[in-house]
């Protein structure tokens, strides 16, 4: 998987990302006259979420790409901006898509990647041929769940008291409130699922660490308490198609 450089408003950011096209499984561009899928992870995941739609033959047929979001995964920010939204992060995805020369592409959104697949249509309608919003997100978050994500981070942030302890007991605390708001109940999925949510939580318990708690709280947990809606205006300027799954 390789890194791209990009720069964004806020800040320079090194990206993580993989293309894969019908004939290699990591490759260095697009072929450009087949049709190109972007597929946009959630908060809290990282591009491995992606490995089932990357390993079916349908969906072979055509140039798939994915990355690793901002401070998630093998992405990382030069700098934690003092606040980042999902404006922020349609931004970014764009000079992203500019950094590796991807054309207009057809967008998969999952979780909090449909916001930021949305934010990109309505932002940058040039850059978006179509738009699959896989377990979309309200636009804004009730004030329960906003209650609970507070009490998570909080938990989590007992997890590291100081840079040589790890709590773990409020650590696994808190993994289990993420595992719960990702898949409601984990003990249901398949057994694929259960391993890519291990490959994702392991994947935060090293990035997310005492020295990193102020960016965690910024990149993501404010991220997610505070994105906003659309007006009917606005979700009427989209031209593309947007299923929903």
């Amino acid at each position: 998987m390789p890194f791209v450089n990009v720069e964004t408003q806020t800040g320079s950011v090194r990206y993580n990302y993989t293309i894969c096209t019908p004939t290699l499984n990591d490759s260095s561009s697009v072929i450009p006259e087949l049709p190109t899928i972007l597929f946009i992870p959630s908060i809290f995941t990282t591009q491995v979420i992606f490995h089932s739609q990357f390993s079916d033959p349908r969906l072979r047929r055509f140039n798939l790409v994915t990355f690793d979001i901002r401070e998630h995964g093998g992405t990382v920010g030069e700098t934690t901006p003092p606040a980042y939204d999902q404006y922020d992060s349609a931004e970014d995805t764009v000079r992203f898509m500019e950094a590796i020369s991807l054309p207009p592409c057809h967008i998969c959104g999952l979780g909090c990647g449909t916001t930021i697949a949305l934010q990109l249509a309505l932002s940058y309608p040039e850059r978006v041929l179509s738009l699959t919003l896989l377990s979309p997100l309200c636009l804004e978050e009730v004030p329960e769940v906003k209650e609970g994500f507070g009490e998570v981070f909080e938990c989590w942030k007992s997890a590291f008291p100081d840079a040589e302890t790890v709590d773990e007991p409020h650590l696994e605390e808190a993994m289990k409130g993420l595992v719960q708001y990702a898949f409601t109940d984990l003990s249901q999925s398949s057994e694929l699922v259960a391993t890519i949510a291990a490959v994702m939580n392991a994947s935060s318990q090293r990035k997310w660490t005492f020295g990193n708690l102020s960016t965690c709280k910024t990149m993501v947990m404010d991220w997610m308490l505070n994105r906003k809606g659309h007006t009917v205006t606005e979700l009427a300027s989209l031209r593309c198609p947007v299923p929903v799954g």
